[in-house]
């Protein structure tokens, strides 16, 4: 009598197996499917940045370009003479570092070429500073894609650049960013690491690379060559608040004095 019952239970709790192990792959096939996992990966990551949240700092002060700001200054674009007016009372404070997070690649528009008084300004303002980042990105150019700097003048008179890229999740959160992005050999700290590096604050390890690289394992023989990654991407190391509403036509920020 034994001996019949084993083998039934047997048949039994392996079709009971085998149920659910088909059950499983379709729910994962399903979820692969629909992109499930992927959402409920940023889902769970979510919950955990919220368990790990931060107090802001009160030693970075952000002057934004809101509606407010344009209601009382006039339409956008304002002269850039009002951007050096700016810059020029900040330096008052003593600022670590000052980043003016505004697209300047080309003169003012509405200038005759031959007095361009408000460029003169700006490019007195930031040399004088000797602390403030611009931001550059890479636009599309046809077939491909051009490297977009400041004009010349504020390039050189700026301490140093950084772009501005993120990186959008598919429901439209931004969760990471880019700290180092190149193009034909040409690399730039995304903007927040040219500030922190003016600003006197080291974020790389004691090899110079940034959080959350993919470092190459040391080549095992001399000829060997290990590609160098195309950008150093920030992921699980560091969070990105979740942005509701348009980012800001642009925004200048500065650290604390010293």
């Amino acid at each position: 009598m034994i001996k019949q019952v084993i083998p039934a239970m047997k048949r039994v709790a392996f079709r009971q197996w085998m149920a659910i192990t088909i059950l499983m792959l379709m729910v994962a096939g399903g979820m692969g499917y629909m992109n499930g996992l992927d959402s409920l990966d940023r889902t769970f990551y979510d919950q955990f940045m919220r368990a790990d949240s931060r107090p802001a700092r009160d030693d970075i002060i952000i002057v934004a370009i809101d509606d407010y700001s344009i209601s009382k200054l006039g339409r956008w674009p304002w002269e850039r003479g009002l951007h050096a007016k700016l810059l020029n009372r900040i330096m008052k404070a003593n600022p670590l570092a000052i980043g003016l997070d505004i697209i300047m690649p080309e003169p003012e528009q509405d200038q005759p070429a031959s007095q361009h008084a408000n460029d003169r300004a700006l490019t007195k303002a930031l040399a004088a500073s000797k602390l403030t980042v611009l931001p550059m990105v890479v636009a599309s150019a046809g077939p491909g894609l051009k490297a977009l700097p400041p004009m010349a003048d504020f390039l050189n008179a700026a301490r140093g650049i950084g772009h501005i890229h993120l990186e959008l999740d598919p429901d439209g959160i931004v969760r990471s960013v880019f700290l180092q992005e190149g193009q034909e050999n040409k690399w730039w700290p995304h903007f927040s690491v040219a500030l922190a590096s003016v600003a006197g604050q080291k974020i790389t390890d004691a090899s110079g690379n940034l959080p959350g690289a993919r470092v190459a394992p040391p080549p095992t023989r001399q000829r060997d060559r290990f590609p160098r990654p195309l950008a150093t991407r920030l992921s699980d190391a560091y969070s990105v608040r979740r942005q509701q509403r348009p980012f800001p036509l642009g925004a200048l920020c500065c650290s604390a004095a010293r």
